[in-house]
């Protein structure tokens, strides 16, 4: 059995750590829907091998984000929606396509409030620490500086993926100020900060934030320096 070419390449993408969560788990909803839609199974248990071998293969390369962990789970429960109604794999193609592009169309509105909401929360001229590497977190900054806000950001490498030299890379590409310095440099730098604003793996349901490996301590310096943390 062969893994379908869009897995492979968010396969390859992962191990390039050039993939990460929020834009990962619409690229992984796109995968599955293509790995569906262009199945030869003829019968929902045949298709439910050619969904499993993809999704194993995928999961063993997959870092453990939250967001492509979600859209496995939506893909896999429409699926035994399918198999407890007697859908035909047709009505099974035809239900995980759509539910793809109403995924993408979700995700393109939500990215648009957060921006929206995120860019009203530092002031002009003012300094924002981030860490690691957010899609939404530099959505939010790139949209700012193109409406006029100025500002400079603070960041760390992020070590061990150095996911905040992407960030500070994908900022400075962009004509934004930005300020990188060692993990271990944290207690300096974020006291520079008016604002510390992070993106998150999940929000649960009692307002907590699952972040990256290093937010909390963060956080917790930003706290003693009175700094206000938005996720």
């Amino acid at each position: 059995m062969t893994v379908h070419p869009s897995i492979q390449r968010i396969i390859s993408e992962f191990e390039a750590k050039e993939l990460h969560a929020a834009r990962s788990g619409r690229e992984v909803m796109e995968a599955l829907a293509a790995v569906i839609a262009e199945s030869q199974a003829s019968n929902l248990e045949d298709l439910a091998f050619d969904l499993d071998w993809n999704i194993e293969t995928l999961l063993v390369a997959m870092p453990a984000y939250a967001p492509p962990l979600n859209v496995v789970h939506q893909v896999y429960r429409r699926y035994e929606q399918a198999l407890a109604k007697r859908e035909s794999v047709e009505d099974l193609k035809k239900g995980v396509s759509a539910h793809a592009a109403a995924f993408r169309e979700w995700t393109t509105r939500a990215r648009g409030k957060i921006t929206a909401f995120g860019s009203a929360v530092f002031p002009d001229g003012g300094a924002i620490f981030t860490f690691t590497y957010s899609e939404t977190v530099f959505q939010t900054l790139r949209k700012a500086w193109k409406k006029g806000q100025k500002f400079r950001v603070l960041v760390t490498e992020s070590r061990p993926n150095n996911d905040g030299r992407l960030t500070a890379r994908s900022l400075a590409d962009e004509g934004i100020d930005v300020e990188i310095g060692i993990d271990g440099g944290l207690g300096e730098l974020i006291p520079q900060a008016d604002v510390m604003l992070v993106g998150a793996e999940a929000i649960l349901s009692d307002g907590s934030a699952i972040c990256k490996a290093g937010t909390y301590p963060s956080a917790l310096i930003a706290k003693q320096n009175k700094i206000p943390v938005y996720v």
